[in-house]
C-alpha cells in the first residue's frame, strides 16, 4: 500500500498532509501539501479555541461547548498602516504576517476578489507580529519584524517560521551618495510593538545569483524562530523574480519562470523553469543548488520532494508564438540533475492541476475534455505514464481520499466539443486498476452559475475520510422573476453564499447534507445589495472562506462571524460575531474620500499655479483681487488676458473654468489680496490629512511653490518657469 511505502513509513493520511495521525486528536488542521510543513491561514483552531483573521482585526474565541462558544479577546491591527493578511499558532505562540502601508477605497475591491481568488497578498512591506497566548484573553505582543519587500508565502515547520518576499532595490537619485548596501532589503527587528533601526538583511557579498538570471528584484527567504525571541532572523537574498514555492520538511524551491534563451531549443519549449534550492534549519539558509527544467509550472503542486528525489510537472509551449503545447514530467536528483522524465503528454493542452503521492504522480490536463493521467515515478531513471482517463469537464485541484482513490475538485463543461465551462464539478476516481483509472462517482455542485474559492485555494477545501466529510465554499447565482413596485415582473440576479457539506463514501459517493449560509435569508438579491458599500459589506460580511470541525461540530468561518452546526443533525448550534464591518468599511470609505478630496486639491490649485504663471508671462504681473475671493465663485469662473479673473472671459484664456474645493462653499480655495505686489500671489487651502508629503492643515499657494508657513510676498527677478 501507498501508506507503507513512501517518507519513511509514514501513514497516508500523514504524508497527503492530513496532519498528525493522533487518535486523540479530533479537529482539523489547515489543509496542506506536506505533513507537518504547516501552511500560513486566516483560521487556525488547537481544538479549543478558534483564531480568525477578519478584515482588520484578530480575534480568539472559545471554540467549545457550542452553545457557548464566544469572542475570547480582540487584537486590532499592529499600526494603523498594517492590513493583516495571514496567521499561524504553535503552542503559545502567535504569529500575524501582513502588509504595510494605508487603507484605500481599492481595499474593498481588492478583498473581494481576494475571497474568490485565495490571496490576500499586498505590496509593502512585510510585518511580522509575534504573540505570547498563554493567556488566550490578553495576548501580549512580544516581538515585531518589519521586512522590505511584498509578502509571498510562508510555512511553519515546528517552531520555524519561513517567508518568502519580492523587493525591487531600494533606488537613490545618482547624484545622492550611497553604498552598495543601501539598494539591500532592510529589515527592522525589536521587541514588544518597537522597531529598531532599518538595517541590511545581507551584506552586498552574501546576495546570491545564479546565471543566466540577473533581475531586477530581490527574492527573499527569511527565519525566525516563534519561541526563541533573541535569535536573530536569518535571510537569504536571491536576485531573481517572481516565483512559485514549494516547501519540503527540509528545503525550499523557488521556480522562476523565463523565456528560453536558447533558439535550438524553441521546437521543445519556448519557456523553461529555473529551480532554486534553499537548505532549511537546522543551520543557516544556504542557496544548494538550481536546475533548468523546460516548460513552466501551475502552482505549488507542480513540485514535490521524495526519497532524495525532485519531481516537477510542467507546461511546454513549442512551435511558431507556442502554438503547440504539451506537458511533462521531470525527476532530478539530490544534485538536481535529470535523471528521468515523461514528456508529450496530452498535445495540444496544458496542466490544470497535479498532484504527486509516493512513489505516484497525477495530472490533468485541459482543452475540450478533462484527461487524468496516472505516472508510476517509482524508478527515478524511468518514469512511465500508466494510465489515461478522459471525462467530460477538467479538475484544478486534486486531494487524495485513500491509496487507490483520488477526490477531483473542478469545472463541469456543458458542451463536449466547444468544451464550454458550466459551474462546478466534484469526482472521484477510482485507482485501483492504476492503469485504467475510472471515475466511480461525479456531482454538479449547485446550479445556475457557480464558483468555489477551494478550486484555487486549497485551504478553503476540508475533507475528513473517518467522518466521511467533505465541504467546500460555494457562490452560486440564479436569475429570477420578482414583481417591482408596480407589479411588474423583471429578471433579477439572487445570490447565496454557502458551505456546501457532503458525505463522501465510495459505496454511495456524494450526498449532499447541508448547505450551510451565513445570510440572514440564506440568499439575497440585486434589491437586497443597495448600494455599493451596502453590497460590499453584504458580499465580504457573509463570504464563507473556510471551514473545520472540533468534535462533531463543523465551524465555517467568513469576516463577519463563525457558525456552528451540528454534524449528526445538521441543525445550528452556536454563532460568535466578529469584527463590525459596516462601521470599519464607513470608515475606510470616509477616509479614502477624504484622500480623494485632498488629491484633488493638489491638482486642482497645481493647475491654477499653471494658469497663474502663463498670464505672469503675458502680463508680467499676477492676477490681482482687492479682497479675498474664492476661486471658481461667480467673480472668478475663468482666467483671461482682457477680463483676468471674472465671470465671463476674452482674449486668451488660461483657465477656461476655474476649480472650486471639492467641498465647496464649506471649504474654499482663497485668492489673497496681494497688497498692490503683481509679482506674487497667495492662495489658501485646507487639506484634510497628509497627503503626498504635504501635511494636513492650511496650506499657502504661492509663485514659489506650496507651503505651511504663510502668505510670503516677494519680489520676482525671472519670469515664472511653467
Amino acid at each position: 500500500a501507498l501508506g507503507d511505502t513512501v517518507n519513511q513509513g509514514l501513514s497516508f493520511g500523514t504524508i497527503v498532509g492530513w496532519g498528525e495521525t493522533d487518535s486523540n486528536r479530533d479537529f482539523s488542521t489547515t489543509n496542506v501539501q506536506v505533513a507537518g510543513v504547516d501552511e500560513a491561514d486566516v483560521v487556525k483552531t488547537d481544538g479549543t479555541y478558534l483564531y480568525a483573521l477578519s478584515v482588520r482585526e484578530v480575534s480568539i474565541s472559545t471554540a467549545t461547548p457550542p452553545d457557548q462558544a464566544k469572542r475570547l479577546a480582540v487584537i486590532a491591527a499592529a499600526g494603523p498602516d498594517f492590513t493583516p493578511t495571514d496567521l499561524f499558532v504553535a503552542g503559545n505562540r502567535l504569529a500575524v504576517i501582513g502588509a504595510v502601508g494605508p487603507a484605500r477605497h481599492g481595499d474593498l475591491d481588492w478583498l473581494e476578489s481576494a475571497l474568490v481568488e485565495g490571496s490576500r497578498v499586498r505590496s509593502g512591506p512585510t510585518r511580522i507580529a509575534l504573540y505570547d497566548i498563554r493567556d488566550r484573553a490578553r495576548p501580549a505582543l512580544v516581538r515585531t519584524v518589519e521586512l522590505d519587500g511584498r509578502y509571498q508565502t510562508a510555512r511553519l515547520i515546528g517552531d520555524e517560521l519561513y517567508l518568502v518576499l519580492q523587493s525591487p532595490p531600494r533606488y537613490r537619485p545618482l547624484d545622492t551618495p550611497a553604498d552598495g548596501a543601501q539598494l539591500l532589503p532592510t529589515v527592522r527587528d525589536g521587541l514588544g510593538a518597537s522597531l529598531g533601526e532599518p538595517r541590511p538583511l545581507v551584506s552586498c557579498e552574501a546576495v546570491r545569483y545564479l546565471n543566466p538570471i540577473v533581475e531586477g528584484t530581490f527574492v527573499t527567504v527569511a527565519n525566525l524562530n516563534l519561541a526563541q525571541d533573541a535569535r536573530p532572523l536569518d535571510a537569504l537574498v536571491i536576485l531573481g523574480g517572481d516565483s512559485q514555492v514549494y516547501v519540503s520538511r527540509t528545503n525550499l524551491y523557488l521556480a522562476r519562470a523565463q523565456a528560453n534563451p536558447s533558439e535550438g531549443n524553441r521546437l521543445r519549449s519556448l519557456t523553461q523553469t529555473n529551480l532554486y534550492r534553499v537548505r532549511l534549519a537546522p543551520g543557516p539558509l544556504a542557496l544548494t543548488g538550481s536546475a533548468i527544467v523546460p516548460g513552466t509550472t501551475l502552482n505549488q503542486f507542480s513540485m514535490d520532494e521524495h526519497d532524495g528525489y525532485v519531481r516537477i510537472a510542467t507546461t511546454l509551449q513549442g512551435g511558431r508564438w507556442g502554438s503547440r503545447s504539451s506537458a511533462g514530467v521531470y525527476v532530478l536528483d539530490g544534485d538536481l540533475r535529470q535523471v528521468g522524465a515523461v514528456e508529450n503528454l496530452a498535445p495540444g493542452e496544458r496542466i490544470f492541476a497535479a498532484r504527486f503521492l509516493g512513489p505516484k504522480g497525477y495530472l490533468v490536463t485541459f482543452r475540450q475534455i478533462d484527461p487524468l493521467f496516472t505516472l508510476d515515478l517509482a524508478d527515478p531513471a524511468a518514469p512511465r505514464l500508466v494510465g489515461e482517463l478522459k471525462v467530460a469537464g477538467f479538475s484544478t485541484y486534486l486531494h487524495p481520499y485513500d491509496d487507490t482513490h483520488l477526490i477531483g475538485l473542478g469545472e463541469n463543461t456543458d458542451d463536449p466539443e466547444l468544451g464550454t465551462q458550466a459551474g462546478i464539478k466534484l469526482a472521484l476516481f477510482d485507482l485501483t486498476d492504476f492503469a485504467h483509472p475510472v471515475e466511480q462517482f461525479s456531482t454538479a455542485v449547485a446550479s445556475g452559475q457557480a464558483i468555489t474559492p477551494a478550486g484555487k485555494d486549497h485551504r478553503a477545501f476540508l475533507f475528513d475520510r473517518a467522518k466521511n466529510l467533505l465541504v467546500i465554499p460555494v457562490v452560486s447565482t440564479q436569475p429570477t422573476l420578482a414583481a417591482d413596485a408596480t407589479g411588474v415582473s423583471r429578471r433579477e440576479e439572487s445570490v447565496r453564499l454557502d458551505a456546501y457539506v457532503y458525505r463522501l463514501t465510495l459505496d454511495n459517493g456524494f450526498e449532499l447534507k447541508a448547505k450551510i449560509s451565513h445570510l440572514p435569508n440564506g440568499v439575497f438579491t440585486e434589491r437586497d445589495l443597495g448600494d455599493d458599500l451596502t453590497g460590499s459589506i453584504a458580499v465580504i460580511e457573509n463570504f464563507i472562506l473556510r471551514s473545520l470541525y472540533i468534535g462533531n461540530s463543523l465551524y465555517t468561518f467568513s469576516p463577519g462571524r463563525w457558525v456552528i452546526t451540528d454534524l449528526g443533525t445538521y441543525q445550528k448550534t452556536g454563532e460568535i460575531r466578529l469584527e463590525d464591518l459596516a462601521g470599519l468599511l464607513e470608515e475606510q470609505l470616509a477616509s479614502a474620500r477624504r484622500q480623494s478630496r485632498d488629491a484633488k486639491r493638489l491638482s486642482d490649485v497645481k493647475q491654477v499655479q499653471t494658469g497663474f504663471a502663463l498670464y505672469f508671462n503675458d502680463r508680467d504681473a499676477y492676477p490681482a483681487v482687492v479682497a479675498a475671493t474664492n476661486l471658481g465663485s461667480e467673480a472668478a469662473r475663468c482666467l483671461s488676458t482682457t477680463s483676468g479673473l471674472a465671470a465671463v472671459c476674452t482674449g486668451t484664456v488660461y483657465l477656461s473654468r476655474v476649480p472650486a474645493d471639492p467641498q465647496s462653499p464649506d471649504h474654499e480655495y482663497v485668492l489673497q489680496p496681494n497688497s498692490g505686489d503683481p509679482s506674487t500671489y497667495c492662495i489658501t487651502f485646507q487639506l484634510e490629512g497628509a497627503t503626498s508629503g504635504y501635511p494636513a492643515g492650511k496650506r499657502y499657494a504661492t509663485h514659489e511653490g506650496i507651503s505651511t508657513t504663510g502668505c510670503m510676498a516677494a519680489n520676482r527677478t525671472s519670469r515664472p518657469s511653467y
